[in-house]
């Protein structure tokens, strides 16, 4: 054996079998995939599977195999269900009757209880479903306020963003709910044309009156987020239609006020996709003056988002407030549209590539549908109370 090169020792009663190796050539084609089922289909289907299994447990029942269910007595068919019986001592028959009729109440409570979710597993439902949401992609909104006038609104603001899971930023620029930036130092006493060139100059566009919320998640989280933002608090509440003409507001001196010299509002001044989010979480940040904000935001590489809210100007421009009269903003369009400025401006889109301004799913250009046009000298009324 060993002469012709076998060794005897690894012979044994094992049968060896090779792996079996696929010849060279091209995998074959994939099967059919099935078509989905429609929602009137998958119904049909539903109803089918529940009429067979109806009709074997009647089979059983016929064949002894299981006994038959005790009739759903009711009050209200007591004599059709129990005939003679019922006659016969109806104090008895009525008290069995409640009885049932108190046991299927129980056992429907037990089964809802039963169903019902832990705490742990609703939060594990709720986080998924976000997962979910935000896999679809990161889509930003970036809202301008005016004024905030009291914590109450700020409070709307923040946990309702960390409830829908959104994350992002408040920056309040200057002295924070109910009031404005803080006042200068007091100047040097002026008279005749130069005390009346002082209070008349303008605000510097960007600093007064711009605080920014910026709030990133999934498509769904944004669209109660946006109602809130843009309907249902009511930014000008205690708003005087005097106190735009400075009628009421009180004087401070070299033109300050203590209430703003607008009516505060919220403008959405731009919406669209990002690659990931700039945030981890939802917070609130109170900076002194503008400069401070736009660092604050560009420290995290998001400063375009302070240009472009800076740069808007909605009594020129118009904003995308107008447009939630169609409910295609708050829907689908948070997932097939990208808006640009409306102010123009400085800043970028929030990936980094030039402005566009692209049309949504529906008919009508992006200009037309999301520009609108500016808001009249009145404002649009809020459609519900600020109640939530």
């Amino acid at each position: 054996a060993y002469a012709h090169g076998v060794d005897p020792s690894r012979i044994t009663h094992y049968v060896e079998h090779p792996p079996p190796v696929q010849p060279p050539a091209e995998r074959p084609p994939p099967p059919p995939q099935p078509l989905p089922l429609t929602a009137k289909e998958r119904k049909k289907l539903r109803t089918q599977r529940r009429h067979a299994a109806e009709r074997e447990r009647q089979d059983a029942i016929r064949a002894g195999l299981v006994p038959p269910p005790e009739p759903k007595v009711k009050l209200s068919n007591l004599m059709r269900a129990l005939g003679e019986s019922a006659v016969a001592n109806p104090s008895a028959i009525e008290a069995r009757v409640r009885a049932q009729m108190a046991a299927r109440e129980a056992a429907h409570a037990r089964r809802n209880e039963d169903a019902k979710l832990s705490k742990d597993q609703r939060t594990a439902k709720r986080v998924a479903k976000a997962e979910r949401d935000l896999a679809e992609g990161v889509h930003v909104c970036v809202y301008k306020v005016t004024h905030v006038a009291d914590r109450q609104k700020l409070h709307k603001v923040d946990i309702n963003a960390q409830q829908l899971n959104l994350t992002g930023v408040c920056l309040l620029v200057g002295g924070g709910p109910g009031g404005d930036a803080p006042a200068p130092a007091a100047p040097p006493p002026v008279s005749g044309a130069a005390a009346a060139a002082v209070s008349s100059a303008p605000a510097p566009a960007g600093v007064s009156g711009c605080n920014v919320v910026v709030v990133e998640g999934g498509a769904r989280a944004h669209k109660p987020y946006a109602a809130l933002m843009l309907r249902r608090i009511r930014w000008d509440d205690g708003w005087d239609d005097e106190d735009e003409r400075g009628d009421g507001a009180e004087a401070l001196g070299a033109g300050l006020t203590t209430r703003p010299a607008v009516r505060p509002s919220c403008t959405l001044v731009w919406r669209g996709l990002v690659a990931k989010p700039f945030f981890k979480s939802f917070r609130v940040e109170q900076v002194r003056s503008a400069d401070a904000a736009r660092k604050w935001l560009a420290d995290r590489g998001a400063a375009h988002y302070w240009d472009a809210a800076a740069a808007h100007n909605a009594t020129q421009a118009g904003g995308l407030a107008d447009a939630l009269e169609t409910e295609e903003l708050l829907g689908a369009d948070f997932a097939g549209a990208t808006v640009g400025l409306s102010g123009g401006g400085a800043g970028g889109r929030a990936d980094g590539l030039p402005l566009t301004l692209a049309a949504g799913a529906g008919g009508g250009s992006g200009a037309q549908r999301f520009a609108g046009s500016a808001p009249s000298a009145g404002g649009a009324a809020p459609m519900d109370d600020d109640d939530d």
